[in-house]
Formats: C-alpha cells, sequence, structure tokens
C-alpha cells in the first residue's frame, strides 16, 4: 500500500499553482496603491498572466521536486540563472524528465 507522499498527483500541482497565480495576482491589486502605482479595473487579467509566466518559470524545478531528481537542486539552479534564456529554461525540463531519479522503497 502506497503512502500519500508516495503518489503522483499531478491535478494537485496544477491547482497549487493557479491558486498561487490567483493570491498573487489579488496581492499585486490590493497592495498596487502602496508601492505607488495606480491600479486600474482591467488590471487584474494582466496581473493574472504575469503570476502565470512566474509560475510557469519554475516549471522544471517543480517537476524535478516532485520526480524527486537525484540533481534536484542543480536543476533549480540552472533554472534561476539561466531559465531567463530558453535555451537554459529548456535545457532545465529536458534534464528535470530524465530517468535520473531516486528509486522507490517498498
Amino acid at each position: 500500500m502506497k503512502n500519500k507522499k508516495e503518489e503522483k498527483n499531478p491535478g494537485f500541482w496544477v491547482a497549487t499553482a493557479f491558486w498561487v497565480v490567483l493570491i498573487i495576482s489579488i496581492l499585486v491589486m490590493s497592495l498596487g496603491d502602496n508601492f505607488g502605482f495606480e491600479v486600474r479595473e482591467g488590471d487584474f487579467f494582466t496581473y493574472f498572466i504575469i503570476a502565470g509566466l512566474a509560475v510557469g518559470y519554475f516549471i522544471p524545478s517543480f517537476i524535478a521536486g516532485a520526480r524527486k531528481h537525484r540533481s534536484g537542486m542543480a536543476i533549480v539552479a540552472l533554472n534561476i540563472f539561466l531559465g531567463w534564456t530558453f535555451l537554459g529554461w529548456v535545457g532545465s525540463l529536458i534534464w528535470s524528465l530524465t530517468g535520473n531519479v531516486e528509486e522507490k522503497k517498498g
């Protein structure tokens, strides 16, 4: 019988990413006046897209963590420092999908 931690549920990660994006968007909208920029009525969609892109930037890191990749920290570092280049992001994505993962116990 599998533990709950051992089960992979991609739907959980998609839902978590959605809620993180939504919360970031709401925070930016509500705190905008405090940081000196005006929040207009149609800006929520723009902030939602920006927050979604920010979460999407770290998809290779999320995949490496969910798969328990042995080089997970190196993938995160590559994603942070070179992910802004398309080649760095694709490289970290491909690396996170390789079969170098920890073996399941039991």
